[in-house]
């Protein structure tokens, strides 16, 4: 989805190239910019994001879970359908495989790969690149739907894809707006834990992974509960539309389309969470949130492979996320740092990720993985001894 989130306000002065501007007009000029921005932003968004999930029907709450690349319509018959015949789709899918191409990755020294390796850099640029993953078509969103066994909720219409029970949609909660309950403040979402939602909604994701593959989003919109009792539970989960794609071109293997689903889950999570925790006064009682965040996610998740891929992942660099540069052992040059302050515009947008938290989510991800793999290899070394 385009978006022009976190990038000039992240730009030091001397950065920026009005270093030759007196500090107070160069704020001045700073300010001007981040305001601009935010409407080019704040426009595009109103575009593409063309539906919210209908919750205030059925809830009596307005959900913060859009819908892009297309819009949910009601055709003659009175069926609701995921529409993406709009122009403003079709921009919305086109920008989204663009924006994508450097989610997974951003070359750690791009000037030295561009005069050692030329050509593998031309073909690495915004234009050229294809990414690995993407908004798919309408045919390619009901492959999805028949692979992660959702046929009783989606199904094909000439318009896009039908959703089967609208009330689903009305009814149904979603793993986002749980986490934002402290923006909703919805009596329905306050009952619920978070955390035991969080771990219900990795441990279907696991159960798509082993019975149908990669599920290419993985963030906390993705999922929805549809089920909820009265005393906060929640069950049934299911995935929102599932129109993103696994580029069928890159040939990415099962492993690592598992690694990227998880890592996706982490920083989103991790995000929510460092957003909540920011009325605790204490810097680590704020980290210690997010710790219990990603720790949930782990142990509920329990794949030591794909752990240790997404523990690889995330010190070679992956996600490319805003700001993150110290958390990383890469040149600090000033074109490596600019550049992939652009690169992670989109990372930015779909993961609601800031430069404040970001290098130390980085870390903190990492420092889970290695206790939960340490803790997983104990506990087989134990089983051995015992055995």
């Amino acid at each position: 989805m385009p978006s022009f989130e976190g990038g000039v306000d992240e730009l030091a002065p001397e950065e920026s190239g009005a270093e030759k501007i007196a500090p107070q007009e160069n704020a001045a000029v700073v300010e001007e910019q981040k305001g601009l921005l935010n409407r080019i932003r704040e426009l595009v968004n109103s575009k593409v994001q063309e539906s919210k999930f209908p919750t205030k029907e059925g809830l009596g709450y307005e959900s913060t879970m859009g819908i892009y690349g297309g819009k949910l319509a009601t055709d003659e018959s009175g069926k609701m359908v995921y529409d993406t015949r709009g122009l403003w789709s079709r921009i919305d899918q086109w920008g989204d495989r663009i924006l994508r191409t450097f989610d997974e990755h951003h070359a750690r020294d791009p000037i030295r790969m561009a005069w050692r390796h030329p050509m593998q850099f031309i073909k690495s640029l915004p234009f050229l690149a294809d990414s690995k993953r993407y908004r798919g078509t309408p045919e390619q969103t009901m492959e999805n739907v028949k692979r992660f066994g959702l046929e009783d909720m989606y199904g094909a219409h000439p318009w896009g894809v039908e959703v089967k029970n609208p009330d689903i949609f009305k009814q149904s909660i979603g793993l986002q707006d749980i986490f934002r309950q402290d923006l909703i403040k919805s009596p329905i979402l306050d009952k619920i834990d978070r955390f035991k939602a969080e771990g219900e909604a990795v441990k279907y994701m696991r159960h798509l992974h082993d019975t149908a593959g990669g599920i290419a989003e993985g963030n906390a919109y993705s999922f929805l509960f549809t089920e909820h009792a009265s005393d906060g539970g929640v069950g049934k989960p299911a995935l929102v539309i599932p129109t993103e794609v696994y580029n069928p071109d890159k040939n990415i293997s099962e492993i690592e389309q598992k690694s990227t689903d998880l890592l996706d889950f982490l920083a989103s999570v991790g995000m929510e969470e460092w957003r909540r925790s920011q009325a605790e006064s204490d810097r680590e009682a704020q980290w210690e949130s997010v710790n219990k965040a990603l720790c949930v996610a782990l142990e509920n998740y329990g794949d030591t492979r794909v752990i240790q891929m997404v523990e690889s992942y995330v010190k070679r660099g992956r996600l490319t996320l805003p700001g993150d540069t110290e958390a990383l052992d890469f040149e600090k040059s000033k074109t490596y740092t600019q550049s992939r302050k652009v690169f992670a515009l989109h990372n930015t947008q779909r993961l609601t990720a800031t430069a404040t938290a970001s290098t130390e989510l980085r870390r903190r991800i990492i420092e889970s993985c290695e206790s939960y793999l340490t803790g997983a290899k104990g506990e087989s070394a134990e089983e051995a001894d015992n055995g």
